[in-house]
């Protein structure tokens, strides 16, 4: 018998969201959680096996891009340790005659999807005045969420992307709240909006 005695932190925990990863066509990301009671939202956190059968398909061009200390690319062997050239397409590096210049690493995860849901909560709380009960920010998050349907069909087969069978995952539920990408994919600008701000 499954009761609410012995919770899975910190999912289950109070006020706690928990966020669904999509790559840039909008799919669940193959290494993403999912399940019908535990999606709140869906959000960004860069696919590299997406567009499966075009260029982009294991782009750079598919992942979130994050900050990457000079040190750590050179050290990990992404740049050219003489002139801080990246070896791959996966690492860029902005420069300005001034600041001299910063490294990004393109990365995947339901540890990049998080952190937009955050950054939408902080929106929402600054929206609000600064002071929020945080089940009204999650009901805000919720209700401004654009709807997203699942896949059709809706089992997805990660084999083809060469993922083993046991990743394969079928969404089921509604365009309003299913088991990929919960009440749908975060919405920054309408959930500011929802909360009274602009």
């Amino acid at each position: 018998t499954v009761t609410s005695d012995c919770l899975d932190l910190p999912s289950e925990g109070p006020n706690v969201m928990s966020v669904s990863a999509v790559g840039p066509s909008g799919i669940k990301a193959d290494y993403s959680n999912y399940g019908v009671t535990e999606i709140t939202v869906a959000a960004p956190g860069g696919y590299f096996r997406d567009f499966l059968g075009t260029k982009q398909f294991r782009s750079g061009l598919n992942e979130v891009w994050a900050p990457y200390p000079e040190v750590v690319a050179a050290a990990n062997g992404d740049i050219n340790r003489g002139g801080g050239v990246p070896s791959n397409e996966f690492v860029v590096r902005s420069c300005t005659k001034d600041l001299g210049c910063a490294y990004y690493q393109g990365i995947q995860g339901t540890s990049m999807a998080a952190p937009h849901v955050t950054g939408v909560a902080a929106l929402v709380i600054g929206a609000l005045g600064g002071d929020a009960d945080p089940v009204q920010v999650r009901a805000i998050i919720e209700a401004s969420a654009a709807d997203h349907p699942c896949p059709v069909p809706a089992m997805v087969d990660y084999t083809l992307v060469g993922r083993p069978a046991s990743w394969n995952a079928t969404c089921a539920g509604t365009p309003t709240l299913n088991n990929f990408y919960g009440n749908g994919l975060v919405d920054a600008a309408a959930a500011v909006d929802a909360a009274g701000g602009s």
